[in-house]
């Protein structure tokens, strides 16, 4: 950080700015990483970098999730979200729009919620995190289980258990090539 700092390298400074604030999310620290990924924004702005600022928003609508602010985690996914298509980067589609579902549900909008999480399961399809792919599809499990429709989750806990297998899978033949 400081080498950054001490170099004028804004784009490493942003980087590490924003590895600091994922270092105090991974530590529940919300509000000090909610401090960093803001700091890095800032920055960010500065170089006009839109991959970067794409991140950070995606980041602190995360952040904003965590700390129970959800019309402001909506608000930053959302600018994420704007940019993602502008840049045709749709690395962090899948999570984006988890995120967007976690956050309509606590706001009782389960339309929206609903919505959002089979998005977000249709985006990971194409993602080669398979165990991201699987959180989607248990929190959605968990959505549906309670809003009552108990009978719609056998489906996709179905598709859970599948590429779970097949991560176990890959894992053994990863594990017998290297041998």
């Amino acid at each position: 950080l400081n080498g950054a700092k001490e170099i004028g390298n804004n784009v490493m400074l942003t980087t590490c700015l924003n590895n600091i604030g994922e270092l105090y999310k991974e530590l529940k620290e919300y509000k000090k990483a909610s401090q960093y990924y803001k700091e890095s924004e800032e920055i960010a702005k500065n170089l006009e970098d839109k991959n970067i600022i794409c991140i950070l928003y995606l980041n602190q609508g995360e952040i904003k999730y965590f700390l129970e602010e959800y019309d402001a985690a909506i608000e930053y996914i959302n600018k994420s979200k704007k940019i993602m298509y502008q840049l045709e980067n749709n690395h962090a589609e899948g999570e984006l729009y988890h995120y967007l579902g976690l956050c309509y549900y606590k706001l009782n909008d389960y339309e929206k919620s609903a919505e959002s999480f089979l998005l977000g399961i249709k985006k990971t399809e194409s993602m080669k995190n398979k165990m991201y792919e699987i959180d989607l599809l248990v929190d959605f499990v968990e959505f549906l289980n309670n809003r009552g429709m108990e009978s719609k989750c056998e489906k996709w806990l179905i598709k859970a258990l599948n590429i779970s297998k097949d991560i176990k899978n890959y894992k053994k033949t990863e594990n017998f090539s290297t041998n």
